[in-house]
């Protein structure tokens, strides 16, 4: 056991006599570059029993943002966001930087848009957390804001700033509201029992019988069939989908466009949203990419699953 530098320098000189210690200076400012980061990460609360958390949540955030340029396809782009996200559930500010991978043509599905949100950006990780199982409120809300402010098509090279907020407002509300009604505990919801709980706070109107599908043998033709027969409407829409106690939200535009929200981790990225436009096979795209997504960040497959549209108050 050695203590402090000189006493290091004794034991290594005395066990080591053919080699030689070169310190290198450090100043002042380098020293505050490198603790103004987790200071402010800490939100001005950095303490020895933190520390270590908050090291880590800013070594994963450079990360996200390495890893999203290492494996970056020749049309992809990173889209830096900086700034507080607050909710009016949770007025606590939160200022962190974050970033958006927009990938192009993802698994090969052309057409396609996939923005992948920095880490800290999912359900279970925003504002600190370790953990939420309030996927289906979540996408409820999104829905809610999808239809009330007519959100745009996701057309742009960039996620609107507009956009942002909804995905963070509702994943930051969404787990306030779990928390509140279930205390913590760890409760998958289907779309009843969100009505059930807290509807009016969802402002959720009505919604239609969950439509089932059994998808075990890959045949993805039932879904496809529905959500075409749907986008032939031309009504705004939005639906929640549940496969393997998991919720997303699938979007439909006037125009027969679709997305799909899914507020979870995905390997070293945070929530994703996908994008696909009208076309003769936008249904049967974005069943392909909500199949190939659940394979790879999860490891598993489209099973039973229920698909619920859901109407909503916007007075």
């Amino acid at each position: 056991m050695v203590y402090g530098f000189l006493d290091f320098s004794d034991w290594f000189l005395t066990a080591y006599p053919d080699y030689f210690i070169s310190p290198l200076r450090i100043n002042g400012s380098a020293i505050e570059s490198i603790f103004s980061v987790l200071k402010f990460t800490a939100g001005g609360n950095l303490s020895a029993s933190n520390y270590g958390s908050f090291r880590g949540r800013v070594i994963t955030g450079r990360e996200v943002i390495t890893n999203s340029n290492s494996e970056r396809g020749y049309r992809d782009d990173v889209i830096l966001v900086s700034g507080s996200i607050t909710s009016s559930t949770c007025p606590a500010e939160s200022r962190e930087s974050y970033s958006v991978r927009l990938v192009y043509d993802p698994f090969g599905i052309q057409e396609m848009k996939q923005f992948c949100l920095s880490a800290n950006l999912s359900q279970s990780t925003i504002g600190g957390r370790q953990g939420s199982n309030a996927c289906t409120i979540i996408v409820a809300l999104v829905g809610y804001h999808f239809v009330k402010l007519a959100l745009p098509e996701l057309t742009l090279s960039t996620l609107s700033s507009q956009w942002f907020d909804v995905l963070v407002d509702s994943m930051l509300t969404g787990n306030a509201l779990h928390d509140l009604l279930f205390d913590g505990e760890a409760r998958n919801l289907d779309i009843e029992d969100a009505v059930e709980s807290c509807g009016n706070d969802l402002h959720i109107a009505s919604y239609d019988q969950p439509i089932g599908f059994d998808l075990r043998s890959g045949d993805l033709s039932p879904l496809v069939q529905t959500l075409q027969a749907r986008a032939t409407r031309h009504q705004r829409q939005a639906a929640v989908f549940i496969s393997g106690f998991k919720s997303v939200a699938l979007l439909i535009w006037e125009t027969g466009a679709f997305a799909i929200f899914d507020s979870h981790m995905h390997a070293q990225f945070g929530a994703i949203i996908s994008y696909v436009p009208k076309g003769p096979t936008s249904s049967t795209n974005i069943v392909s990419w909500l199949s190939k997504m659940v394979q790879k960040y999860f490891n598993g497959a489209l099973g039973l699953c229920t698909l619920t549209f859901v109407t909503y108050d916007c007075t």
